[in-house]
């Protein structure tokens, strides 16, 4: 194989990882895109658990969830905003509704017919309430 051959190969691979790369990226957003609730479901929920998928307190609301069971004992809709725009709109929307900012919202966050619980233990104590 000739000198120019193989630049001409090396382009090529670096074109098809470049290609790989941006095709797998897009992949991975989509599939966390598509973890969120349906807005059928979110209208006629009364709890919604807003999180964000990377989240590490999120994480730990969520196996505090597992752990306790309390996804059986209580019925909420369960919304991804770090990757959905419409998810992170409605968050915003039910957070200005208890007069939260915009610039003093986070998850893990819950929005219960009116009221507002944002940060794991405040997450962990109104869910854990709900299931008595």
């Amino acid at each position: 194989m000739t000198k120019r051959n193989q630049i001409i190969f090396l382009i090529g691979v670096v074109i098809a990882l470049a290609f790989g790369g941006y095709f797998l990226a897009r992949h991975k957003k989509a599939s966390v895109e598509g973890v969120s609730t349906s807005q059928v479901t979110v209208d006629n929920a009364s709890i919604i658990f807003f999180y964000g998928a990377e989240c590490p307190h999120c994480q730990n609301v969520e196996k505090y969830i597992a752990d306790n069971h309390l996804d059986q004992k209580v019925k909420y809709s369960k919304l991804e905003v770090w990757f959905n725009k419409p998810n992170s709109n409605l968050m915003l929307q039910k957070a200005q509704q208890c007069g939260i900012s915009p610039d003093q919202l986070g998850v893990p966050f819950v929005w219960n017919n009116g009221k507002c619980y944002m940060g794991e233990q405040d997450v962990e104590n109104f869910l854990s309430s709900q299931a008595k």
